[in-house]
């Protein structure tokens, strides 16, 4: 019981004689008692949902999708892998993603690569344009990032033979969420074209890291030498014949 509803009402009963004096002053009356103010409880707010986290919008530069096959096994049998590899501005790996198809006909994979560093516990999915998400899980990590895989349902490799963007959401270091989008518009002429050699391509791979690398450092150079003073003309002889 609180305490508002422990007060106690005192009442006083006063039983009078049957003599009575008229000059007698009446006794003053007894105040009843009165309960103590109640205290006024707040309503209870309702509790309040935790604003979803503002999610980060990462793009960056590409060669495109690129299709390699192989013979592997015994008996020979082709595999093929249709990817795609996203960089900054400085050449530092963002995200890749690789269309797996085993030789033989076995199951299909997708790929996602990650950087290392991403926050392993959180989500990892992906979807075309504004499609059905579809949810991958991380697997191992190497010295070059992370990678998860899911299982494309034939619908999914449907919108991306079709759609404009994939879309992967994932996590960073800081738990908050990224969503890196990967275009789609070369991804259908690279898996019904001829494969790409294998070393032709690590090559013209080798010399696009150089470039983006080599045009940052140039780039972080520049403000370095708009600080550099311009020379001074060579001073004007003073003597005159």
């Amino acid at each position: 019981m609180s305490a508002a509803a422990k007060v106690t009402l005192i009442v006083a009963a006063v039983v009078a004689g049957t003599t009575t004096d008229v000059f007698a002053q009446p006794a003053p009356a007894t105040p009843p008692a009165t309960q103590a103010p109640r205290r006024q409880t707040p309503p209870a707010k309702a509790p309040q949902k935790p604003e979803a986290p503002k999610i980060r919008q990462v793009s960056g530069i590409t060669l495109g999708w690129i299709r390699h096959c192989a013979e592997v096994g015994t008996p020979p049998a082709l595999a093929c892998v249709t990817q795609q590899e996203i960089r900054d501005e400085s050449g530092n790996f963002v995200i890749s993603l690789a269309f797996q198809e085993p030789a033989g006909g076995g199951r299909k994979r997708i790929a996602i690569g990650v950087p290392l560093g991403s926050w392993l516990p959180s989500e990892l999915n992906l979807r075309v344009d504004q499609g059905k998400v579809f949810d991958a899980r991380y697997g191992t990590c190497l010295n070059n990032g992370c990678f998860g895989a899911l299982d494309p349902t034939p619908d999914l490799i449907s919108q991306m033979r079709s759609g404009q963007m994939a879309i992967v959401t994932l996590w960073d270091a800081f738990n908050q969420p990224v969503e890196v989008s990967l275009p789609l518009e070369s991804f259908r002429s690279a898996m019904d074209g001829a494969p790409a050699n294998i070393s032709e391509s690590e090559e013209i791979h080798k010399q696009w890291i150089g470039s983006l690398v080599s045009r940052a450092q140039a780039k972080q150079q520049q403000p370095l030498n708009d600080q550099q003073p311009a020379p001074q003309p060579a001073p004007a002889d003073a003597t005159k014949n």
